[in-house]
């Protein structure tokens, strides 16, 4: 069930990045360039552009990555947890991600610590917000579909998983509506049974929508 109402929510950064990738940071970097100045007719001008790269020059370490994936696994595990199936879905698929993750880049490093250094570096991507999708989808076509037909097909698939995940979705919450309006509704009848002695009659017209008190349920 959990499956089937899969639906993308608002994840933590580390599980989201492989989603969104650094589509968000690339506007920003855009919409932070300097102006050019206005020229008058027959005036030349020069511009300088300064490109803030600090946060690039911080690599992330393969050490800092273990921690930050122990950190999201553990997150997705506490209370409270999510009561909407579709956000419970994705919140287990995360921690065990995170949680495979974390093992194969520890093996990694004690074998190969320059390749588990690379693979910290390519995860926190070119703007420090995760991995660049368009990159890890060229990848994956080239070393695991072998295919461009094959990720084609991929992309099917995923998208009617991702048309049933609305549909359960939508269900769900119809049926959550569903409930709190019979719940209501019970409430309302216990009251309309307590109302009727001669005492309490105004609150019994009130519940039957023509009382001199106004109002209708």
């Amino acid at each position: 069930m959990l499956k089937d109402l899969m639906n993308p929510l608002n994840l933590p950064a580390g599980a989201l990045c492989v989603l969104i990738g650094p589509r968000a940071a690339v506007d920003r970097a855009v919409s932070n360039r300097p102006s050019p100045p206005v020229r008058q007719q027959g005036e030349l001008t020069t511009m300088s552009v300064t490109i803030d790269t600090t946060e690039a020059e911080e690599v992330q370490t393969p050490e800092q990555l273990l921690v930050e994936l122990s950190e999201l696994h553990m997150r997705t595990h506490v209370s409270p947890l999510p009561k909407h199936p579709a956000a419970m879905g994705w919140q287990m698929t995360t921690g065990a991600v995170a949680a495979g993750f974390a093992r194969a880049l520890h093996a990694l490093r004690e074998v190969a610590p320059e390749k588990a250094a690379e693979i910290a570096e390519w995860y926190q991507g070119p703007f420090g917000d995760g991995p660049d999708p368009e990159e890890h989808t060229d990848w994956t076509a080239q070393r695991v579909a072998k295919s461009w037909d094959v990720v084609e097909q991929w992309a099917q698939e995923a998208r009617k998983l991702a048309v049933q995940a609305k549909e359960a979705t939508e269900r769900h919450e119809q049926e959550r509506q569903a409930a709190e309006v019979a719940t209501l509704r019970a409430q309302v009848e216990a009251v309309r049974a307590f109302a009727t002695s001669h005492e309490y009659r105004w609150l019994h017209e009130l519940l039957d929508g023509y009382g001199t008190h106004g109002g209708h349920l």
